[in-house]
């Protein structure tokens, strides 16, 4: 099953495929001129998806049809004690992954992972964010948006442990009428990370650090009898 569930034409006659163009036109054109963009979800898994919406900023200033050209891509080394290093774009905002490099390790200590910023002059409003709580087997699940293109985390919550299984971290989607972003049981892998939520900046989940006995010792007249010991097991928390 597809994430992106596309409506069809009821048939494949040129009739059909004509009013199924048709409506998808006036739906398009009705969303963008009352700026009211429904999106579609359902979760076809298990488990209770919870999600963070919000408004991508990489595409929202120029709709939808847009982004069919590359995105840009930029690589900046910023020496120590440097001020003032001015960077022209062509656009107003941008998302900068950072960290700072340990040349002992020869590696990356990432601080900035895809964060947001605005441009001298791209507006002060505030970017909404939302939070969607989709229930197993859910369909139809409509979220009405002011914009055409929003960024979706999603996690499967795991009630045992109390964590939310993440599969989708700030990926893009762009409104299209009658279209269903589906959630299904192949997005839980094992590559997975799990976090305490869904919301931006949310930290990994720590493991348990309860210790469970993994075997019960022999009573001590059993041990007389036998004359042999017992093996007692604990599963002791990850050193600081």
């Amino acid at each position: 099953m597809a994430t992106m569930r596309r409506p069809v034409p009821a048939s494949n006659s040129a009739w059909d495929c004509v009013v199924h163009a048709a409506d998808a036109v006036c739906q398009t054109a009705s969303a963008y001129l009352n700026g009211r963009f429904i999106f579609t979800f359902a979760n076809t898994a298990k488990r209770t998806v919870k999600m963070h919406l919000t408004e991508d900023a990489d595409g929202s200033e120029k709709g939808k049809g847009a982004g069919s050209e590359a995105r840009a891509d930029y690589f900046l080394t910023v020496p120590p004690g440097a001020e003032g290093v001015e960077v022209p774009m062509a656009f107003s905002r941008l998302r900068v992954t950072a960290g700072f490099f340990h040349p002992e390790m020869g590696s990356y200590e990432v601080f900035w992972e895809s964060r947001p910023f605005k441009g001298k002059g791209a507006g002060s409003e505030a970017r909404a964010d939302y939070f969607l709580t989709v229930p197993p087997g859910a369909e139809g699940v409509e979220v009405p948006m002011a914009f055409s293109r929003l960024r979706v985390t999603a996690g499967f919550f795991h009630p045992e442990m109390g964590t939310y299984e993440v599969f989708w971290e700030s990926r893009p989607f762009a409104y299209e009428p009658g279209c269903t972003i589906a959630v299904a049981a192949r997005h839980s892998v094992d590559v997975n990370r799990f976090h305490i939520d869904v919301g931006p900046g949310a930290p990994l989940a720590s493991p348990p650090q309860s210790a469970k006995v993994l075997e019960a010792p022999a009573s001590g007249a059993d041990l007389r009898q036998a004359g042999q010991g017992s093996l007692r097991l604990f599963a002791l928390p990850p050193p600081p």
